[in-house]
């Protein structure tokens, strides 16, 4: 399965649900919000959010500011 994240093109050899893909990735994921197709994915459904061969996934970080 190819994705991008964050820019890049990644390969993986099996399926994965984005709460797999943050643990390979090893992604800080404390003060982040992160998109599949440009649709933000509560933490509580990483879990339950199966991607797909192509799918798109963007992690952001929270900044405090106005």
């Amino acid at each position: 399965m190819k994705l991008r994240f964050n820019g890049e093109e990644v390969t993986f050899a099996d399926r994965l649900c984005l709460d797999a893909l943050v643990v390979r990735m090893n992604c800080e994921t404390q003060h982040c919000a992160i998109a599949v197709n440009n649709r933000v994915i509560p933490q509580s459904q990483w879990n339950l959010t199966s991607l797909s061969d192509g799918d798109v996934v963007s992690v952001f970080n929270a900044i405090a500011g106005g």
